[in-house]
């Protein structure tokens, strides 16, 4: 995995890893995403589908941070992650400007697939949710394929890394 020097030129300071990537606190990664305006619709309300590409952000911010490259896995493993389903629970319009945190949870994992819970919500708690309000709450199944797009196991070095061991 690339070491933060080594990112953008070695523009980024290496304490800036939680801008990059997020933070894990336990089993839970939060990754930071500010509202931008190409995420909105006319009236300045994250448009839906945008929160598949959140919960993406999110996942792949996690993948980094415990040290799984997917660009090794796709370009000299032959494999990579892909989505097989996801279910999308929407509770409140995000907007721009807004400061999200997208928590992600390994819910379950397998020999060849993983479920990932996300929960996309404001960073910053208001007077009435403490914790920051719900935006959307996402449940993520994802298989790795090989190159001819059939499923294939886990290598134990990603299973290790994925649960933390």
């Amino acid at each position: 995995m690339a070491q933060m020097a080594d990112l953008f030129g070695g523009l980024v300071p290496d304490n800036a890893r939680a801008v990059l990537d997020g933070w894990m606190d336990g089993a839970v990664h939060h990754y930071p995403l500010l509202v931008q305006f190409e995420d909105t619709d006319a009236g300045g309300i994250v448009y839906h589908a945008n929160y598949l590409s959140f919960a993406e952000r999110g996942r792949s911010g996690w993948l980094r941070l415990i040290g799984v490259s997917q660009g090794d896995n796709l370009y000299d493993k032959k494999r990579g992650f892909v989505v097989r389903r996801a279910s999308l629970e929407y509770l409140r319009p995000a907007k721009l400007g807004d400061e999200v945190i997208i928590e992600t949870r390994l819910k379950d994992l397998g020999k060849a697939r993983l479920i990932a819970q996300q929960t996309i919500k404001a960073a910053i708690a208001d007077e009435k949710d403490k914790n920051g309000h719900i935006f959307a709450n996402v449940e993520v199944e994802i298989v790795m394929v090989n190159e001819k797009g059939r499923p294939v196991r886990f290598d134990a070095d990603l299973i290790a890394a994925m649960t933390n061991e």
